[in-house]
């Protein structure tokens, strides 16, 4: 199969291959996360309005534990549709997050104990402030549970896509030796569980020739999915990178009224926190017919009305181009024995006819050839004769 082909079947009709990616949590902990939503909210709320908009779509607050929280939400700043909105509102006014104090000790969302948080700012909170928000420098402190602010809601929509790049590779990071699998699946399998010199895979390489598989590991998750990665040309390979991250802009003003100055939270006394990572041993694939435009990292930045028309764009079929369409104008093969001597049969009486209608009409035609000829060489003769007298 030509590979231009392969890359048609790989793309519109092969199904995405969805994976899980790996970090490491607030503990130092190998871990699997999730992709994650961050939804930003517009309005500012107290925070126990915050929490209920963020539990009212299986959301929480923003749960900051590690550095590469912050790398994910300043990249979503700068290519997702916030377009800077997140900065902007940040410098003029903290944000909510999902920490608050119970009983002398603070916990996340789930009852997760803080444990040894490095975000904390100089600035003194007050006595009787049970909320944590962060400033621009992501510095957290306790505020009033009271006060208005803007807030983020992350959501783990499970699983991560593998996005395709058709004809390309990529030299940036780590690459493992080739490793022969039976597909891309195989190959994803492969990648999922990739941990390996001290990084993690965030990408890998397809040979549809050979079947090869080569696993990208690298120490930045956004390594593979910025505009500026490296890529190299290849017309054998096909790029699959993952995407594990979306930031969406929202607004609320729906009214809520609660303004209570202690967060509205159970006890944790007692209470086993909840696991964060949930751990699949599944690659989850998807029946679509074409990879998800929205998360193409060059389209992040459009509109909404331009993604749902790249979107459109997509999941349009030409009729033209489908199966039943082509097979009414295709005739096809069929080189069973009994087809071929019907065929051969046909064939034999059509030749008969049609031979018989000629030899039947054999005498008249050849008469009509011999008037013909005879019609000719008299007028030849004749301008021979005319010729001749003058």
């Amino acid at each position: 199969m030509a590979f231009g082909g392969y890359v048609y079947q790989s793309i519109f009709q092969l199904v995405v291959i969805c994976i899980l990616q790996h970090t490491t949590d607030v503990t130092g902990v190998n871990t699997t996360s999730r992709r994650m939503i961050y939804y930003l909210y517009t309005v500012p709320r107290t925070w126990n309005e915050a929490k209920i908009l963020c539990n009212n779509q299986d959301a929480t607050l923003l749960l900051l534990k590690n550095e590469e929280r912050k790398k994910q939400l300043r990249y979503l700043d700068e290519i997702s549709e916030w377009k800077g909105a997140f900065t902007t509102m940040l410098t003029a006014e903290s944000f909510w997050i999902g920490l608050y104090e119970d009983n002398a000790t603070y916990y996340w969302e789930g009852c997760n104990p803080l444990g040894n948080w490095s975000f904390w700012s100089a600035v003194t909170s007050q006595p009787g402030d049970m909320c944590v928000s962060i400033d621009i420098n992501f510095s957290g402190m306790s505020s009033p549970c009271h006060t208005k602010r803007n807030f983020i809601c992350q959501r783990d929509e499970g699983e991560c896509w593998f996005d395709p790049v058709p004809y390309n590779t990529t030299s940036d990071g780590i690459t493992s030796d080739k490793i022969n699998v039976t597909d891309e699946a195989d190959c994803a399998k492969r990648c999922r569980s990739g941990f390996k010199y001290g990084a993690e895979c965030w990408a890998f390489s397809f040979n549809y020739v050979t079947s090869d598989c080569y696993l990208h590991f690298h120490n930045d998750s956004l390594a593979y999915i910025r505009p500026s990665r490296v890529l190299n040309p290849d017309q054998n390979m096909i790029f699959y990178t993952k995407m594990c991250l979306d930031g969406i802009t929202r607004v609320d003003n729906r009214s809520l009224s609660q303004d209570s100055t202690t967060p509205l939270m159970s006890s944790c006394n007692g209470v086993i926190p909840s696991d964060d990572s949930v751990h699949d041993t599944d690659v989850c694939y998807c029946g679509c017919e074409a990879p998800p435009t929205i998360f193409d990292p060059e389209l992040e930045a459009l509109t909404i009305d331009d993604k749902v028309e790249a979107i459109h764009k997509e999941l349009t079929v030409d009729t033209k181009n489908i199966s039943s369409s082509v097979r009414k104008l295709v005739s096809a093969t069929d080189n069973r024995p009994s087809a071929v001597s019907i065929g051969y049969v046909g064939v034999f009486f059509m030749a008969l006819v049609f031979g018989g209608i000629v030899l039947l009409d054999m005498n008249v035609l050849v008469s009509a050839i011999r008037d013909l000829y005879r019609s000719f060489t008299s007028k030849s003769d004749d301008m021979s004769w005319k010729e001749s007298k003058m």
